[in-house]
C-alpha cells in the first residue's frame, strides 16, 4: 500500500511539519504555556474570542494561551488516533480541527476533551477517526485555575508545562487476499500418449 500524500506538508511545507508536526505512535511534543505561546486569547463581554496581541483586554480580565501541533497518519490504512496531553501544573484542554491543502477548517471535525476521567485534573485525551485529506490541528489550552470560572472570584487559567503524545492508532482490516485459482489439470499435455506435446514413450 503506498503511502498517503502528507496533507499538512502541502498545507504548510515539509519543513514546518518536521518542526511541530506529530506521524506515528509514541510520538510527543512538549511545551509551556505561557507568555511564548503561539496565541494568547480572552473572551470579551460578548462571549467571543479575542487576540490579546492584536486587541488588549480590558484590565483585570483573564487571559488564556494555546499552542498548536499538527498530526498526520502514519499510514494509508489508520483510521483512528488516540491523543493524550498530560500537564503537572495545569488542568490541560485538548482541542482537535482539522483542515485541508488549501489551510480550509473543515467545520465538521471539531473534539474537546477537558478531562479524560472525572477528577482527573492532569490528563486530556481524545480517540478520534482520521481522514487522509485532512491535517489536524491540535491545540493545548488551559482550563481556568482551580476550575473557577471567570466570575467565580480569584484564579486564573493555568500555565506550565505539558506533553502532547500521540498514544495509538487504529488501522482498518486489510481485505483477504484473493482466493488462489487452481488450473484445471490438463489431461492430454504431459508425458507420453498420442496427443499433446509430450514425449512418447
Amino acid at each position: 500500500m503506498p503511502p498517503p500524500v502528507n496533507v499538512c506538508e502541502q498545507a504548510f511545507s515539509p519543513e514546518f511539519f518536521a518542526a511541530i508536526g506529530l506521524r506515528r505512535p509514541g510520538d510527543s511534543r512538549s511545551g509551556t504555556l505561557g507568555p511564548n505561546s503561539l496565541l494568547e486569547f480572552y473572551y470579551d463581554s460578548a462571549g467571543e474570542i479575542q487576540n490579546a496581541r492584536e486587541v488588549p483586554p480590558p484590565p483585570g480580565t483573564f487571559t488564556f494561551y494555546s499552542d498548536g501541533f499538527l498530526y498526520f497518519p502514519s499510514a494509508a490504512n489508520v483510521t483512528g488516533v488516540t491523543i493524550r496531553l498530560t500537564s503537572p501544573a495545569f488542568d490541560p484542554l485538548l482541542v482537535i480541527g482539522a483542515f485541508d491543502t488549501g489551510r480550509n477548517l473543515d467545520r465538521n471535525i471539531l473534539f474537546v476533551n477537558d478531562d479524560a476521567a472525572p477528577g482527573n485534573f492532569t490528563t486530556s485525551q481524545l480517540t478520534i477517526p482520521v481522514r487522509q485529506d485532512r491535517c489536524y490541528l491540535i491545540q493545548v489550552q488551559s482550563y481556568w485555575a482551580q476550575n473557577a470560572s471567570p466570575t467565580a472570584g480569584p484564579g486564573s487559567p493555568g500555565r506550565g508545562p505539558y506533553t502532547l503524545q500521540v498514544v495509538s492508532e487504529t488501522f482498518a482490516t486489510p481485505p483477504p487476499p484473493p482466493a488462489i485459482q487452481q488450473k484445471p489439470e490438463d489431461r492430454e499435455s504431459g508425458g507420453g500418449g498420442d496427443r499433446g506435446g509430450g514425449v512418447g514413450i
